[in-house]
């Protein structure tokens, strides 16, 4: 969890899929050494009864997922429940609806203990016959991970440049949209993308950790109607960029005016803590130079009072409007007031 530092008890790998769901467009496939194929008004109907096949059990001391299905349901998936939105992709190539695979086999990896866990599960029917393929199976999975070749390396390489859905014209016109949505109360918030396509070779497992990937997308942000980026690394593309700024010493932020971002954001942190940070260290520097945000645990109760205080270019804030997790839209509303009307 990046946010708090800490780690997630499991790791989990699934190893060898003994089925796999999938459902475009109410085509549904389902493969497990052959492909059964079908049309249906909703995949619900089937996946209920794998689970219910393939019910796996908990017990005490043994990682939280045994094995079972993992996937995911894309957005499209709603048209099932709400057949009038006619989401029909057409495009073989897109994203399915939902894709699914089945494991059996899981290996498990105890982030405490510092522990491999590897879990077979077997049928209940013929319970010796089973036991004793379930055996073999544990006793390869223990041959793969001591004597396994490492898989060959597979460069991430892009052989095109990313290419969006929509032009930009057309997305500001979908944004209008939303925006005249918003106005007469048919919704209350829309989250709209543009999907980047590109065609590559290698292995999508190199793009883990690396800033090739965002250096990629960042030179083709044209295709995107931002004005402003935050950079959280070490890139810096031909565009204005926000430096996120932890506030823990004064010199880091003399050495951030100093440098070629356009905007500065100080924080407390990494983003997100709900905490503020020592504000003194602002006085400490004197004037800043470049324009910069003020974040870190900015709510109603504060805001106000930082910018009288400061005087920033804007200010950032995210935990401070929110509501056990969630973003409240009273607490949205009472914060903007405040900011543009900072001196009453």
């Amino acid at each position: 969890m990046e946010k708090s530092k800490r780690w997630d008890r499991y790791t989990f790998l699934g190893f060898d899929p003994v089925l796999e769901l999938t459902c475009r467009d109410g085509l549904l496939k389902i493969t497990s050494g052959t492909t059964i194929e079908q049309q249906v008004e909703h995949p619900g109907e089937a996946i209920r009864k794998i689970l219910a096949e393939n019910k796996s059990p908990k017990l005490p001391g043994m990682p939280t997922f045994t094995g079972g299905l993992v996937g995911y349901f894309a957005y499209d998936y709603i048209k099932y429940a709400e057949p009038k939105l006619k989401l029909e992709k057409g495009d073989a190539d897109s994203f399915q609806d939902v894709d699914l695979m089945l494991f059996d086999k899981v290996i498990a990896f105890d982030n405490f203990r510092q522990k491999i866990i590897l879990i077979v599960n077997m049928k209940t029917g013929a319970l010796e016959q089973e036991y004793y393929k379930a055996q073999l199976e544990l006793e390869k999975l223990v041959n793969l991970i001591r004597n396994g070749k490492p898989a060959p390396e597979q460069p991430l390489k892009l052989k095109t440049d990313f290419k969006p859905a929509f032009s930009k014209e057309a997305y500001c016109e979908m944004v209008e949209k939303g925006k005249r949505y918003i106005r007469e109360g048919d919704i209350f918030q829309v989250v709209l993308s543009n999907q980047l396509e590109a065609e590559m070779e290698g292995s999508l497992l190199d793009a883990r950790g690396g800033h090739e990937s965002m250096i990629v997308l960042i030179d083709n942000y044209d295709s995107f109607s931002y004005n402003l980026y935050q950079l959280i690394g070490s890139i810096r593309p031909d565009i204005p960029v926000i430096r996120a700024v932890s506030m823990k010493q004064d010199h880091e932020l003399k050495r951030w005016d100093a440098s070629e971002a356009d905007y500065l954001l100080l924080d407390a942190g990494s983003g997100g803590t709900g905490h503020t940070f020592d504000h003194t260290l602002i006085k400490q520097v004197g004037a800043i130079q470049k324009p910069w945000f003020l974040a870190g645990g900015m709510r109603a109760e504060n805001v106000r009072e930082a910018i009288q205080k400061f005087h920033p270019f804007g200010v950032d804030c995210s935990s401070g409007v929110e509501t056990e997790g969630l973003k409240d839209p009273v607490k949205i509303r009472r914060i903007i007031e405040n900011v543009r009307n900072p001196f009453p």
